[in-house]
């Protein structure tokens, strides 16, 4: 009798925590599609100009190219469990957009980080594989691992119910590939040409900027009409 009632019992939670949370605004919903977009859009642009300045370094042939990838996937995947995991545990988005504040500083300061670093490594290891590796640790793992827990924090703010979970995390995740795709394309293609890598670096950080400041904001808001 009681695994008969589950499913029911199930909707009853379901539909209680979906009524102790309130509606968001349209204007909610579209800034995190926004913000999903640009930080989806900035990893994948950041990682492009990251060769830029690895290449005269160490090279810019399948070790280095090997050392981007798999650091930014590192970042990637500790930023979408650890993301996981604190989204649950604290309400709102505020903290997370000091965060990520924080991130585009240090995306904007690249250059400057690559002048300290490199030259170092490249008098302190002879092994360029692994000089490279270290180098796209020092100025992708950290900013990598904050954006990409953009996603964790967006579903567990916009989600309320478990039946509208699919289509939540569908879109917001479609809409950060799509970001992901354009930030790719438009970058090689384009931008890399026509301003180089030092300009776009600081562009970058001034878009993760912005997007950390929308977080912040949209938190007030959420939070104002509790």
């Amino acid at each position: 009798m009681s695994m008969l009632n589950a499913p029911h019992l199930e909707r009853a939670a379901d539909g209680a925590v979906e009524a102790s949370r309130p509606r968001h605004t349209r204007g909610v919903y579209f800034a995190m599609a926004l913000n999903a977009f640009l930080l989806g859009g900035s990893i994948m642009a950041f990682e492009m100009v990251s060769s830029r300045f690895i290449s005269p370094y160490f090279g810019g042939g399948i070790f280095a190219w090997g050392a981007i990838i798999a650091t930014v996937l590192t970042g990637m995947s500790a930023g979408y469990v650890i993301g996981g995991v604190v989204a649950d545990r604290l309400a709102g988005v505020g903290w997370f957009g000091a965060l990520v504040v924080v991130a585009g500083v240090l995306v904007a300061a690249t250059p400057e980080l690559v002048g300290l670093s490199f030259p170092l490594l490249m008098d302190g290891m002879e092994d360029m594989r692994w000089a490279s590796l270290c180098g796209a640790v020092i100025i992708l793992l950290l900013p990598t691992f904050v954006l990409a827990m953009h996603s964790p924090f967006e579903i567990r703010l916009l989600l309320r119910s478990t039946a509208a979970a699919g289509r939540t995390v569908g879109l917001l995740n479609g809409i950060a590939t799509l970001g992901a795709i354009f930030g790719t394309i438009g970058t090689s293609f384009f931008l890399i040409p026509s301003f180089g890598s030092r300009a776009l670096s600081v562009a970058i950080g001034c878009v993760v900027i912005v997007a950390g400041l929308v977080y912040i904001g949209v938190n007030a808001t959420v939070q104002r009409r509790r």
